[in-house]
């Protein structure tokens, strides 16, 4: 037996142990460990049976969805929102803002990653050159000019030779 939520999009299972189990099984546990964190005696063969019930495997596929549907609105929102905040900051002049949304967007998806250690570093964070495909022309544009401006890079023709100690 299933319940359902007053919007009829969630739907609980009636036996609690179950529901454990579903969410369990849900968040990466595999069938066993989710038996166990459910309540129940540890015990193999019971865990698989559970896991091959039509509603609890509806569930537990309701439960996934649910978060990843949950994730990527949460990034997509975020993207939107950080979007909106480099607009402003580039139309008002404030370059340092858009630069802290261009990073909010590169970390959001994944794109700078905190390692001090790798050649490629910051100091703060690695740098993939990679992910600059997803870019856009305006983005690139705009990154360049950001980073002449703060120093992160020189025109090639400002470039002095290195001493080599």
């Amino acid at each position: 037996m299933v319940k359902h939520t007053s919007d009829h999009r969630m739907s609980v299972l009636a036996n609690p142990r179950h529901e454990a189990f579903a969410q369990a099984v849900a968040s990466g546990k595999s069938a066993t460990e989710a038996y166990a964190v459910a309540g129940f005696k540890p015990h193999q063969q019971n865990a698989s049976r559970l896991m091959l019930n039509d509603v609890v495997r509806a569930r537990v596929a309701e439960i996934q969805a649910l978060g990843v549907e949950r994730a990527l609105v949460s990034i997509e929102s975020l993207t939107d929102e950080l979007e909106v905040a480099r607009v402003q900051a580039m139309a008002s002049g404030r370059y340092a803002a858009a630069v802290s949304a261009i990073l909010g967007k590169a970390k959001l998806h994944n794109l700078l990653k905190a390692d001090s250690t790798s050649p490629q570093s910051t100091g703060l964070f690695t740098f993939d050159g990679s992910m600059l495909d997803d870019l856009t022309d305006d983005e690139m544009d705009l990154l360049e000019r950001v980073a002449l401006r703060i120093g992160l890079m020189v025109q090639s023709d400002q470039m002095k030779p290195r001493k080599v100690h």
